[in-house]
């Protein structure tokens, strides 16, 4: 009896595990494709290797970009923190394929483009902190040790950012598409 627990809850971790790297995978391969604004923040961690944390112009969203529920919150000021709870942050399709944010809500968008997200726990009367899972990107050595050079160099000469390429689930579950960048101004 005992051995068929074990074999059961093994069984079922495999398969969350195999669930959770599908989800991604058919995002990958049926997403919208779609680039998003972005910058190094961090481009090297020893501990984690070929590692670039990225951040988006929809990271920090200000009060007035707030829609819905979340708007109430910032209305009501109270001392509810909205750490964890899943926000959605609504784009539409820009010039070149960018996509330009639009508003941030707490209910799921009908139709659209959208990026699901997390309330991150820094947040102040006049702005929210979102994590939408696309953050950090992984690479290859030398395609890191490019990325870094190229990002210090356009943002320190040129002021550039980077545009990251994304595919975009129907859930506003969004992936990195490899080692997609391009610069824009």
């Amino acid at each position: 009896m005992k051995r068929w627990l074990i074999l059961g809850i093994a069984v079922a971790q495999l398969g969350l595990l195999a669930f959770m790297a599908g989800q991604r995978e058919w995002v990958l391969r049926t997403g919208r494709q779609v680039w998003l604004r972005t910058a190094p923040v961090d481009p090297t961690d020893p501990m984690r290797g070929a590692y670039v944390r990225l951040g988006y112009e929809f990271s920090t969203v200000k009060k007035e970009q707030c829609r819905d529920g979340l708007a109430a919150w910032f209305a009501a000021k109270g001392p509810e923190r909205l750490r964890d709870h899943v926000v959605y942050a609504v784009l539409k399709p820009g010039p070149h394929g960018l996509a330009e944010f639009v508003a941030l809500t707490d209910r799921r968008p009908a139709e659209g483009l959208y990026l699901r997200g997390r309330a991150d726990s820094h947040w102040s009367r006049e702005s929210l902190q979102v994590r939408y899972g696309l953050e950090a990107l992984f690479l290859q050595q030398d395609h890191a040790k490019a990325l870094e050079v190229e990002a210090a160099r356009q943002r320190w000469a040129e002021g550039r950012m980077i545009d990251a390429k994304v595919a975009v689930g129907t859930s506003g579950i969004a992936v990195h598409r490899g080692r997609s960048t391009r610069s824009s101004r």
